[in-house]
């Protein structure tokens, strides 16, 4: 049962603002506990709430992920942008949450992965994300040579721009754009996809997300070059930095909604599938 509720607004959306005082006032008239992130912070709304209600684009969901270690569903409603993963619709939120209420809804559990970076036999820093983790270059820094290896084997040399590691959900984020293969939610998998690699034989890598993958920075020209997850936090990597990139104890417990499917998703949204 839902006893209290956390409503992330993203605060450049003037009508995430709207929003967020409407469902509150909602709420709290059914004795529903709710807390935002106008009084509070988003790590502390988290620790104390049962659900979490977003209203923004994917990029406020993903936003939060870092602050996610326990058990909370997670609703994500889109306000304005393209909203993949915030697939409920502003005039759908007040009939979701009467079925959440009347636990009367649906959770897809979405793995979540994390990556360390290793430097001179120390752990500098711990990243979290929900879609991808992304080695990238900046625009003055020359082509990145990479090892990847996969339970300590070396599986190949990448010579590229980047490399992507992605969950299942992030498969239709960055790695759809770098050619990768569309994998649905329910498949337990991590992708592994180089952007723009100087060979034609080297294609997307699907593994099963119990796999620990290793990613050793090789080229020492690594000005600019960086980790980042979800497109949201960054670290600087340098020559003979380690990453080790491994699936999340917890997944992300996303309420989806019951009027669309995962494929009409796909079909609204990237035009799946369509002739023209």
């Amino acid at each position: 049962m839902i006893k209290s509720v956390g409503i992330i607004a993203n605060p450049n959306k003037k009508k995430a603002l709207e929003y967020q005082k409407d469902i509150k006032g909602y709420l709290s008239k059914r004795d529903i506990t709710v807390y935002t992130d106008r009084e509070s912070s988003r790590k502390d709304i988290i620790e104390k709430t049962d659900l979490i209600i977003t209203l923004g684009g994917d990029g406020t969901l993903l936003n939060i992920v870092k602050f996610i270690k326990k058990k909370v569903e997670v609703l994500g409603v889109n306000v304005g942008g393209f909203g993949f993963l915030t697939e409920v619709k502003t005039d759908e939120v007040y009939s979701v949450l009467d079925d959440i209420l009347n636990n009367n809804y649906s959770v897809s559990l979405r793995r979540m992965i994390k990556a360390s970076v290793h430097r001179e036999g120390k752990i500098i820093e711990t990243l979290t994300s929900l879609n991808d983790m992304v080695i990238n270059k900046g625009s003055l820094s020359r082509i990145l040579t990479l090892s990847l290896s996969v339970e300590d084997e070396t599986v190949a040399t990448y010579l590229c721009d980047g490399l992507i590691v992605s969950s299942s959900t992030g498969s239709t984020a960055h790695s759809l754009s770098a050619g990768g293969p569309i994998v649905t939610p329910n498949v337990d998998a991590l992708i592994v996809t180089a952007i723009c690699p100087h060979t034609l034989t080297n294609r997307p890598l699907v593994l099963p997300s119990s796999k620990k993958i290793k990613v050793k920075i090789l080229g020492k020209d690594t000005q600019d070059v960086a980790l980042t997850a979800d497109g949201q936090v960054a670290v600087k990597l340098k020559f003979n930095d380690t990453l080790i990139i491994k699936r999340m104890p917890i997944s992300l417990r996303l309420i989806v909604s019951k009027k669309r499917s995962y494929f009409q998703v796909l079909r609204e949204k990237l035009k799946w599938g369509r002739l023209r």
